[in-house]
């Protein structure tokens, strides 16, 4: 009995576990250099090393995340046991004569109860007489704000194919910090290609849509002269291919579509000889809302520079049921807080279907409780779902729009309920104006400009021909502004990101930020063009 509660209390304490209570460890393993085979040494010819820690440890995925440099024939066996790390050599495997290899970890390195991660640990070791010391520094930014991204994989290349991103991982890599920067240390005199990936699935190739990449345009050439150098990367998701991502087509009347790129050139069409079409755009996605004049099943044909992309087959849906269950409501308006509208503005009432029928005599315009005449009723003809009610507004007069019942018909037939919205027209004293001074473009550019509050995109313009000059816009709310000022190569009305086999950067963005807008200010901003 006595041998039976001794050896559960020495089990008890032999047990690693989080303590209860207290803050949170985030601390990563340290290395017990005392207890580990020693680093950096040189005529190196062991099979074996240890590397201890001051906690319990793991490794994730040493086969995919442990790179060493120069490459080994056979990988050596790489596991955790208790507080350590253990890399076992191949008895087969003959080390090269006279070089400096790196067993570099990533961030494979973790503890066993928080998974704190020991960043960028290598062990280092020499078969000659030295260990190779040159390095390579610099910095990892994002192409569109320039601003610094963490962990994003600086990986070299001792050969040179434009394909080897793709299938072979580095001979030297560093993972970036916080502020973006990077060091490779312990690297050998010799000529180099420079890729940056942000590595989503930790197998140090670029084989993911999703991953950020960035790369030098030339090969960089590491030696005593060169280590003062910094290189800055710029990092960029790739455009994806022009493809139909998905769709869903089960509720009648409707398809969403949403593609890889924007589907501005896309045509739509059907198998159909009739029925009531319409397509509308926004952003990456299309919705493509149909009514039929009986239930049937039909296909849809996406359409792109002339040639078919994809078929979708349309089940046969029931509009009846879709009626039933369905009903004509007001999405939203343009009024702006407190039930403002914009001077010089037609009064717009968005619906969630698209608009077909107006009943004119259903609409009442009121001006301190007198009715109006000579305003004009219109379904936008941009966006069919939203109705416009056009008048010579007057300045600080408060107005009440009624719409009878079925004043709106949809295009599958439903009617609108009665809707009585009262709004305050605003005056143009509340708003200030940005005139945007333009100045030494290359006059056979095309350049975009995008006005912005935070993150959203107030108005867009294109210029081109034109070297200097100047954009205004006005009734601007009061807040801070900014503009992105894009160099448009390939002419297209956007920007875009860079091309890795191609050698093409992603295009040139500058912001340019102005003085807070304020109520009846005209303020002035100036930007000088892109350096050459």
């Amino acid at each position: 009995m006595l041998l039976f509660l001794s050896s559960l209390l020495w089990w008890s304490c032999a047990q690693e576990s989080r303590p209860q209570g207290g803050p949170r460890d985030e601390a990563p393993p340290v290395i017990d250099e005392s207890r580990s085979t020693d680093n950096y040494q040189v005529h190196f010819d062991e099979k074996n090393i240890r590397l201890a820690f001051d906690e319990f440890v793991t490794i994730d995925k040493p086969v995919q995340s442990v790179i060493i440099s120069p490459p080994m024939s056979r990988n050596p066996r790489i596991y955790a046991r208790g507080k350590e790390i253990r890399i076992e050599i191949p008895d087969e495997e003959t080390l090269k004569p006279d070089a400096t290899y790196l067993i570099n970890f990533g961030e494979s390195i973790r503890d066993f109860t928080e998974s704190n991660k020991l960043k960028n640990y290598s062990f280092i070791f020499s078969t000659g007489a030295y260990i190779d010391s040159l390095t390579v520094s610099g910095r990892v930014v994002s192409a569109f704000d320039k601003e610094p991204v963490e962990d994003v994989l600086v990986m070299l290349y001792d050969t040179f194919p434009d394909s080897i991103v793709y299938e072979q991982r580095p001979f030297y890599f560093a993972s970036t910090e916080k502020d973006g920067s990077f060091i490779i240390n312990n690297v050998r005199a010799d000529t180099f290609k420079v890729f940056a990936l942000k590595d989503e699935n930790v197998n140090y190739l670029n084989d993911l849509d999703n991953e950020l990449i960035g790369f030098l345009d030339s090969l960089i050439v590491v030696s005593d002269d060169s280590t003062s150098l910094s290189y800055e990367l710029e990092v960029f998701l790739p455009e994806q291919a022009y493809a139909l991502k998905e769709y869903d087509a089960k509720t009648y009347g409707k398809i969403d579509f949403l593609f890889t790129q924007s589907p501005q050139n896309v045509v739509v069409t059907n198998s159909l000889d009739r029925g009531d079409f319409y397509a509308e755009v926004s952003g990456d996605s299309l919705v493509y809302w149909y009514q039929l004049e009986r239930d049937t099943s039909f296909k849809v044909y996406i359409q792109d520079s002339s040639f078919i992309v994809d078929t979708i087959n349309i089940r046969k849906l029931s509009s009846s049921k879709f009626r039933q269950e369905n009903s004509l409501k007001v999405l939203n308006t343009n009024l702006e807080p407190k039930d403002l509208l914009r001077p010089n503005t037609a009064l717009s009432v968005q619906y969630n279907f698209p608009l077909v029928e107006i009943d004119e005599s259903a609409f009442r315009l009121e001006q301190d409780s007198m009715e109006l005449t000579g305003y004009m009723v219109s379904i936008d003809s941009i966006r069919p779902s939203r109705v416009l009610v056009s008048y010579p507004y007057l300045p600080d007069s408060a107005y009440t729009l009624t719409l009878d019942s079925a004043a709106l018909i949809s295009l599958h037939g439903l009617a609108s309920d009665s809707l009585s919205l009262s709004f305050q027209t605003s005056n143009m004293a509340n708003y200030g104006s940005i005139t945007l001074n333009y100045d030494s473009l290359d006059i056979m550019q095309d350049y975009v400009v995008y006005l912005q509050q935070g993150e959203r995109q107030i108005e867009k313009r294109i210029i081109q021909n034109s070297q200097e000059g100047s954009l205004s816009f006005e009734q601007l709310l009061p807040g801070e502004y900014n503009f992105e000022f894009i160099r448009d190569e390939n002419k297209n009305g956007r920007w875009d990101p860079g091309v890795y086999l191609s050698k093409t950067f992603s295009e040139e963005i500058i912001r340019v930020k102005t003085e807070a807008v304020k109520p009846s200010w005209e303020i002035e901003a100036t930007f000088y063009g892109f350096e050459k």
